[in-house]
């Protein structure tokens, strides 16, 4: 399942102090509203980390694309 591989991820990029299924799909990852402190800098990282395993066109998607597990996987599957 996409979700589970992308919280794998997160979690794995991050070293976050909680287990990749413990992440709320819906969950905002990055900014002020995030539990884990990230921030824009912070997203290029898990973009690049993304981009190695999915191989996708970064240009292709908004900035809202990488805010939620929900919605990162939702574009990777597209």
């Amino acid at each position: 399942m996409v979700e589970q591989q992308v919280r794998t991820i997160f979690a794995s990029v991050y070293a976050i102090d909680r287990p990749a299924e413990g992440i709320d799909l819906d969950e905002p990852l990055f900014g002020p509203e995030s539990a884990f402190g990230l921030d824009s800098l912070d997203t290029l990282r898990f973009i690049a980390a993304l981009q190695d395993a999915y191989r996708f066109d970064v240009g292709a998607c908004g900035t809202d694309t990488f805010r939620t597990i929900r919605s990162i996987s939702d574009f990777v599957a597209a």
